[in-house]
């Protein structure tokens, strides 16, 4: 009776040793499978974030150019202030010579 008894007790532990390895079995693939999608995140994320770094400095390169052609008229209107100013110093300047030397 005892042998029976044992041979038993190892089949009960043997049934259930397959179902656990079955059952982890089934685990592995499930982690297996997210590892392979947590890895193809990875990838895309890198790839996206390189993306990004390109657009910036693309960005930056714009916001240069604009800055360039924001500017122009602003160096364009300070040229000809400066010629409208002195071209008036000038005439002043003149009129004031005339007005001392010509005796009006």
């Amino acid at each position: 009776m005892e042998k029976n008894s044992i041979n038993i007790d190892c089949v009960k532990k043997l049934v259930e040793i397959e179902a656990r390895s079955k059952s982890n079995t089934h685990r592995i693939d499930k982690l297996e499978e997210l590892t392979n999608t947590i890895q193809s995140l990875a990838i895309t994320m890198n790839n996206t974030v390189n993306e990004i770094k390109y657009m910036r400095e693309d960005v930056t390169s714009l916001d240069d150019r604009i800055g360039k052609i924001e500017n122009e008229p602003i160096k364009r209107f300070n040229k000809y202030k400066d010629v409208i100013i002195t071209s008036m110093l000038t005439s002043l300047v003149g009129l004031l010579v005339g007005l001392v030397l010509g005796g009006w």
